[in-house]
């Protein structure tokens, strides 16, 4: 019986995140995931208490992923806090790595608030860890910063510049930020110029 309603639940997010992603969350009703699965409205209630509902389990799902693989990487203990540093940077991208037709309408207009909410839940759940790291690179001397979790933030958050969905950038104008964006995470955490340089290739550069 477990398995069924593991199964019925799967399916349900399975669908409904193929319908959020092309059609947009504002325009798929519970009709249209109701009819994709093949349930009643009673079924999809069992599970779910809302399409909102719906939305934020999705996104715990995609996120499940990332904070797991992040996990891993902190407890490595053959990684240095800056190859740590560098991998954990990396793991967001994962949070929005999708595939075919999905990922070339993620982000559409329509889509802004399932991926703006995607964004948001990835900073908050993902800023604990990336802080532990950079406490790590304290403790050991690698870093020196007053505010690890504040920095943690800075350097999800910043990632949004970034976002082919929101900015179109040159490839010049690309580079330019990318170099930016690691100046600012050198001085964040204290270590000497270009000693985080391998951090452009993160970004395609």
């Amino acid at each position: 019986m477990m398995s069924n309603i593991t199964s019925i639940k799967k399916q349900v997010l399975d669908e409904s995140e193929k319908f959020f992603v092309v059609k947009g969350f504002n325009k798929t009703t519970i009709q249209d995931i109701l009819n994709s699965v093949g349930i009643a409205k009673g079924t999809f209630y069992y599970y779910f208490k809302s399409k909102d509902d719906v939305l934020n389990c999705i996104i715990d799902r995609r996120l499940d992923i990332c904070v797991n693989k992040m996990k891993t990487i902190m407890h490595d203990k053959k990684l240095t806090p800056q190859e740590k540093l560098y991998w954990g940077i990396n793991t967001q991208k994962i949070f929005f790595q999708t595939e075919g037709k999905i990922k070339d309408q993620l982000h559409l207009v329509e889509n802004a608030q399932f991926h703006q909410r995607s964004f948001v839940q990835s900073v908050k759940k993902l800023t604990p860890i990336l802080t532990k790291i950079i406490q790590e690179g304290i403790d050991d001397s690698s870093f020196s910063t007053p505010f690890p979790q504040s920095t943690a933030e800075l350097l999800l958050s910043a990632s949004l510049i970034f976002d082919n969905g929101l900015f179109q950038w040159s490839e010049k104008e690309k580079q330019k930020k990318v170099l930016g964006y690691i100046y600012i995470v050198e001085k964040s955490l204290g270590v000497p110029r270009e000693s985080l340089a391998n951090l452009k290739k993160l970004f395609d550069c």
